[in-house]
């Protein structure tokens, strides 16, 4: 994703810049009005010389929501945690690290197996784990618990390397559970 982000940056800020350019040379005289005429034609000729009008326009209604849901990614806030990396072990000549968005999916992978369990969020600091499990509104609470505290037992935390990590988990009944027919 950070190779999306870079290139739709790197594309937006040349764009921008080269619209700018454009813009500021036509206000002074430099180019003349008929350069929005060139450029349409050279844009047809170079992509697609011998397309109808009809075919251009879902291609580039297309090419539009692209860029939009490109632009729109960028402004996306990445899960709380996901991009922290948690000493797990040092070394002489180095470290050992776990990615927060490891131990995310991980804990999810974990926790989505328990019966009624509908949704789980993680969220990772240096300090601490804060787990939701929303469940179905006929699951027992209790139980859901006590299944989860097994499976994030101690042991868990110790074979991923941060056992001293402290652990926050609610189990709450999923706002809007799913529709039984």
């Amino acid at each position: 994703m950070r190779l999306v982000a870079r290139t739709t940056q790197a594309a937006a800020i040349v764009a921008v810049g080269l619209l700018g350019a454009v813009f500021i040379a036509e206000a002074t005289g430099a180019i003349g009005e008929g350069w929005r005429n060139s450029a349409a034609d050279a844009v047809k000729g170079v992509g697609l010389p011998s397309a109808a009008p009809w075919i251009l326009a879902p291609v580039g209604l297309m090419l539009g929501l692209a860029a939009l849901t490109l632009a729109v990614v960028q402004f996306a806030p990445p899960r709380k945690g996901a991009r922290l990396m948690l000493p797990v072990h040092d070394f002489d000549d180095g470290s050992t690290v776990l990615a927060g968005r490891a131990l995310i999916h991980v804990v999810d992978k974990r926790l989505a197996g328990i019966e009624g369990v509908l949704g789980v969020d993680a969220r990772v600091t240096h300090k601490r784990v804060d787990i939701e499990l929303r469940v179905d509104d006929r699951a027992d609470l209790e139980l859901v618990d006590t299944q989860a505290r097994l499976l994030l037992d101690h042991g868990f935390w110790i074979d991923l390397g941060v056992a001293d990590l402290a652990v926050d988990l609610t189990v709450v009944h999923h706002p809007r559970p799913p529709l039984v027919r």
